[in-house]
């Protein structure tokens, strides 16, 4: 149970060194591929390797797949790539779409992997979190065009598509600030009998970024279906908004990147929405690291956490944002709850499910002392920490629900199809509201919407 939570909480919030010169790949390094996995490995036909990303039904517009190029990598060195969709020139009715500058760019989540064993339990889907699996690791089995879905419904109620959409797929498995090439990996676990097997895998998530921006700058191109449709996106250095989102691990990466962003973009209007990942205090005193031998305090585990990045996934100074790196405490830039509290200050919205069964497993250990059970504790925790970061931070708004799902934005139910949550609140309504607030205004507005942390069971989720 303790190495589970070590796991997970690996995707809530981020640990990095700081910048070191960058190191070759060795080319002797054996692939990751079935033979790693004694051959027992599904063909890439095979769902696991799809991403998570639906393909395309047919109806709707798709989201159509760009190969990006360089060091832009997956774990297994195939190629990453983004999906695309232009705004529309009309909305519904077909008056003129006033969305046509907005561009939305979103950060896919999936987890992590923080060590050889880790990572061949995730590449060979035979580890026991639900982000084991290699499409979260390769791009050998995406699909040509997706279904959107979530913020990415094409349907006439969802604003977000008429935005310019660029949906990232996540196979760096480093929370989109890696700089590992193919061999150069070292990892500190004892587990790591024989890490010379997978040693060459790559952690390339900064690149994959870096290499998408310069792309969108460009303005990618893209074709599907026969005749062929062709998709050309404006270039991103001409919007007037942009709208950077992630869920989960991606969610983290977007916290890291949100105000490089903006400076990048000083022309464009941009904000960032993060669903899950990192909306936990976790220096809480009702969470109890002394339970856990290696990391028996909250420093011991960031200290650990920073080793591990450090060497493994080889994450840089310019990956990270850059106040915090500044500030004499780099622990704290790598706690994505102190990140977004105390540093980012870019206008940004946290979306956490109070009762997020993730972050209940993972904690449950760290709480199970306090004479209740585990998930009021955790509701409680998140509760206050949202309310506290809020409060400290100008330019953070959050929103929460007793709603045990872990992501919410890329889901229907509680996007597309507008279906009300616990204490009143509409995910798509207020993040819908929030969004295009900050869009028309010169100043985002406070939006700070919490449902109270009910008793397990009386959850509310669509």
């Amino acid at each position: 149970m303790l190495r589970s939570f070590l796991i997970f909480a690996a995707t809530l919030f981020l640990v990095a060194a700081p910048a070191s010169a960058q190191l070759a790949a060795d080319p002797t390094s054996p692939p990751l591929d079935a033979a790693f996995c004694g051959g027992a490995l599904p063909p890439a036909s095979n769902p696991i390797w799809n991403g998570e990303l639906p393909a395309w039904g047919g109806t709707s517009r798709p989201l159509v797949k760009v190969t990006l190029t360089g060091d832009a990598i997956c774990n297994d060195g195939s190629p990453a790539v983004i999906y695309i969709r232009p705004a529309p020139a009309t909305g519904p009715g077909g008056a003129p779409n006033p969305l046509r500058d907005m561009y939305h760019i979103h950060l896919k989540g999936g987890g992590s992997c923080r060590s050889f064993a880790e990572c061949r339990a995730r590449f060979c889907a035979t580890g026991p979190k639900f982000t084991d699996k290699p499409g979260l690791m390769s791009s050998l089995g995406y699909a040509d065009q997706i279904e959107g879905t979530g913020l990415f419904a094409d349907r006439p109620a969802n604003r977000f598509a008429r935005a310019n959409q660029v949906l990232a797929a996540y196979c760096s498995s480093d929370t989109w600030i890696g700089s590992t090439l193919p061999g150069t990996a070292e990892s500190i676990d004892p587990d790591d009998t024989d890490p010379a097997d997978i040693s060459g895998i790559a952690f390339m998530g900064e690149a994959i970024v870096a290499e998408m921006l310069d792309t969108l700058d460009a303005g990618a191109v893209a074709s599907f279906g026969a005749p062929p449709v062709t998709y050309t996106m404006p270039p991103l250095a001409d919007a007037a908004t942009i709208l950077l989102s992630g869920d989960s691990a991606g969610a983290n990466g977007a916290r890291h990147h949100i105000d490089r962003l903006a400076a990048r973009y000083p022309d464009a209007r941009v904000i960032g929405a993060l669903d899950a990942g990192g909306g936990v205090d976790m220096q809480d005193p009702r969470i109890d690291f002394s339970v856990m031998a290696n990391t028996p305090t909250y420093q011991d585990f960031m200290d650990l956490r920073t080793k591990q990045a450090r060497l493994f996934h080889g994450v840089e100074g310019s990956a990270l944002d850059a106040s915090c790196l500044v500030s004499g405490s780099e622990t704290d830039c790598f706690d994505g709850y102190i990140l977004g509290r105390d540093h980012v200050t870019t206008d940004l919205l946290q979306r956490q499910s109070l009762g997020d069964t993730t972050t209940v497993a993972g904690l449950s250990p760290l709480v199970a002392g306090l004479g209740v059970p585990p998930a009021q504790s955790v509701r409680e925790i998140s509760f206050d920490g949202l309310l506290a970061a809020s409060a400290a931070n100008p330019t953070l708004s959050v929103l929460g629900a007793n709603c045990p799902r872990h992501v919410t934005f890329r889901n229907n139910n509680q996007v597309a199809n507008m279906r009300t949550m616990a204490g009143g609140t509409v995910l798509y309504r207020e993040l819908d509201w929030w969004v295009f607030s900050c869009r028309a205004g010169p100043v985002c507005p406070k939006l700070a919407v919490l449902a109270p942390p009910l008793l397990p069971g009386s959850s509310i989720c669509p």
